[in-house]
C-alpha cells in the first residue's frame, strides 16, 4: 500500500462486516465451505444487491487513492448503497430449504413494506420441522395473520408477530401449535373474537394481545392456561365480564385487561385464585359495578392494584390493609363511600395512593403521614378536618386535597 491513503481493505471489511449483521454468520461458518462463501450465499436470496454492498466502493478507481479522490468515490456510489441497504432491510429472503433452522428472530427491524404478501416466507418454514423460535415482532409487515402458521412444526416455544401492520380476524388453529409458551400479538390491528383454543394450548405461560380491536368476550377457556404467568389483553375493545375461570390460572403474576368495555362484578373466584399476583392487577377504564370483593386481602404479595375508572361503589374492605406488599393503589374515577379505612395503615411499603373523585368521606386520615407515599390525591370527595403535616403533605406537588366537603 506504501504511504498513500488506501481504503480497499478498509471498505471491503466493512462490507463483510455488514453481511455478517445480516445472517448472523461469519466467514469462517462451518457451513461456509466447498465454494460456498458468505458473498455467495448472500447473493442467492439477493443476486442484484450483494456486490453493490460486499466489493470495495472504490474498485473503480483502484487500490491507492487520495483521501479527496476517496470522498468523491464515496459520494458517487452512496445512492445505489442506501438502495441496496434498503431492500436488505427491506425483504426476507427465501427460507424454503433451511430444514434444520431452530431459530427466526428479526425483530424490531425494518423489514417489510405494510401491504399484502410480506409474510408469504412464513409459508416455507414449514418445511423446518425444528423450529423453536419465531419472532418477526416491530417492523413493517403488513397484510392478515398468516394462516400457515398454524402448520408450523410442534416444537415452537415462541411465536411472536406484534408490532407490525397486520389486520383481519384470527382464525381457529392456534391449538395446533401445542407447545407454545409464548404469545406476543399485541399493537397490530388485529380484530374479532379472541380464538377460544387458545386455551387448547396448556403450556402458554406469556400471551400479550394488547393495544388491538379484538372485540367480544375474553374466553372461559383461559382458565386452562395454568402455566399463564403474564396476560395482557388492555387496550381492545372486550364485553363482557371478566370469567371467574382465570382464578384458574394458579401461576398468574400480571393481569392487565384495562381499556375495555368489560362490565359486571369483579368475581370473587378471580381474587381467591390469583393469590399468585405479585406484578399487577389492572382492570382500569372498563363498566365494572358493585363493591370491592373483601377477597382483596388475600393478594397479599400483589405490588400494583388499579381499578381506577369503573362504577365500582361501596365501602372499602377493611381487609386491603393486609396486601402489605402494595405499592400503587389507584380507586379514582368510582363511587367508593365510607371512611378511608384505618388498616391502610399497615400498608408500609405503599408509594402512590389515588382516591381522586370518589364519595368518601370523614376526616383525612393522620396515619397518611406516617407511610412512605410519594404521591397522594384525595381531590373531590367529601373529607373534612384538619391536613396531616407531615410527610408527603410536607410536600405540595406530591398531594392533592382539593375540592372535599370540609376545610383542610
Amino acid at each position: 500500500m506504501g504511504s498513500e491513503v488506501s481504503t480497499y481493505g478498509d471498505v471491503y471489511s466493512f462490507g463483510v462486516l455488514l453481511l455478517e449483521m445480516f445472517t448472523g454468520k461469519r466467514p469462517t461458518d462451518h457451513m461456509l465451505s466447498d465454494g460456498l462463501n458468505l458473498h455467495n450465499y448472500v447473493k442467492a436470496s439477493l443476486p442484484k444487491c450483494v456486490s453493490e454492498i460486499s466489493k470495495s466502493l472504490l474498485q473503480e478507481g483502484g487500490t491507492n487513492v487520495t483521501k479527496t479522490h476517496m470522498h468523491s468515490l464515496l459520494s458517487m456510489r452512496a445512492a445505489k448503497t442506501e438502495e441496496c441497504l434498503t431492500v436488505i432491510l427491506g425483504q426476507v429472503p427465501n427460507l424454503r430449504n433451511l430444514y434444520n433452522l431452530e431459530f427466526f428472530t428479526v425483530s424490531a427491524n425494518n423489514l417489510g413494506s405494510g401491504r399484502h404478501g410480506d409474510l408469504s416466507f412464513v409459508s416455507e418454514l414449514i418445511n423446518a420441522t425444528q423450529l423453536t423460535l419465531l419472532e418477526f415482532s416491530y417492523n413493517k409487515f403488513g397484510g392478515a395473520f398468516p394462516t400457515s402458521i398454524f402448520n408450523l412444526s410442534t416444537n415452537l416455544l415462541s411465536l411472536a408477530i406484534g408490532g407490525n401492520y397486520l389486520h383481519g380476524s384470527i382464525p381457529t388453529g392456534l391449538g395446533n401449535l401445542v407447545n407454545l409458551q409464548t404469545l406476543g400479538m399485541e399493537n397490530s390491528n388485529f380484530r374479532g373474537s379472541i380464538p377460544t383454543d387458545n386455551g387448547k394450548v396448556s403450556g402458554l405461560g406469556d400471551i400479550e394481545l394488547h393495544t388491538n380491536k379484538f372485540s367480544g368476550s375474553i374466553p372461559s377457556s383461559f382458565g386452562n392456561l395454568t402455566l399463564l404467568t403474564t396476560l395482557y389483553m388492555y387496550g381492545n375493545n372486550l364485553i363482557g365480564s371478566i370469567p371467574s375461570s382465570l382464578g384458574e390460572c394458579h401461576m398468574l403474576q400480571q393481569l392487565d385487561l384495562s381499556q375495555n368495555s368489560l362490565d359486571g362484578r369483579i368475581p370473587q373466584p378471580l381474587l381467591t385464585g390469583l393469590i399468585s399476583l405479585s406484578v399487577s392487577l389492572n382492570l382500569s377504564t372498563n363498566r365494572l359495578n358493585g363493591s370491592l370483593p373483601v377477597e382483596i386481602g388475600k393478594l397479599k404479595g400483589l405490588g400494583q392494584l388499579d381499578i381506577s375508572n369503573n362504577m365500582l361503589s361501596g365501602e372499602l374492605p377493611s381487609s386491603i390493609g393486609t396486601s402489605q406488599s402494595l405499592e400503587l393503589l389507584h380507586l379514582q374515577g368510582n363511587y367508593f363511600n365510607g371512611h378511608i379505612p384505618s388498616s391502610m395503615q399497615e400498608l408500609k411499603g405503599i408509594q402512590d395512593i389515588d382516591l381522586y373523585r370518589n364519595n368518601f368521606t370523614g376526616d383525612i386520615p393522620q396515619f397518611l403521614e406516617n407511610l412512605n407515599l410519594q404521591h397522594l390525591n384525595l381531590s373531590f370527595n367529601q373529607l373534612w378536618g384538619a391536613l396531616p403535616t407531615g410527610g408527603v403533605f410536607e410536600n405540595a406537588s406530591a398531594t392533592s386535597v382539593a375540592r372535599n366537603a370540609g376545610h383542610c
